[in-house]
């Protein structure tokens, strides 16, 4: 949902999207898009574990984050990037030693 509130394209085509409350290029209103980056920021360095999966999804949305022309947006999408950065090398290493403690066993 998040994604889906911060850039219509990604993922989708233009045309999967029920624009209702929407403004006229189908983008939703910037407080929105501005939560939506917040959320999944916060999602990234608590959860990391169910964005994993979903990371060259998340490299998209920060690109197009970088390329807004809304400094806002760019900032959260920055700290999008921080977070991912952040928490990718923490998960690696917690996951080496999962598969240490389980081959000690």
């Amino acid at each position: 949902m998040c994604i889906k509130n911060i850039s219509n394209e990604i993922g989708k085509k233009e045309s999967d999207f029920v624009h209702c409350g929407k403004g006229s290029d189908g983008v939703q209103p910037l407080p929105v898009r501005l939560e939506s980056l917040q959320l999944l920021a916060t999602i990234t360095k608590r959860y990391f574990a169910l964005v994993r999966p979903n990371l060259k999804l998340m490299c998209d949305v920060v690109q197009r984050c970088l390329q807004d022309s809304d400094p806002a947006v760019q900032l959260h999408g920055s700290k999008v990037r921080n977070e991912s950065e952040v928490a990718l090398p923490d998960f690696t290493s917690f996951e080496t030693e999962m598969v240490v403690r389980r081959a000690q066993l």
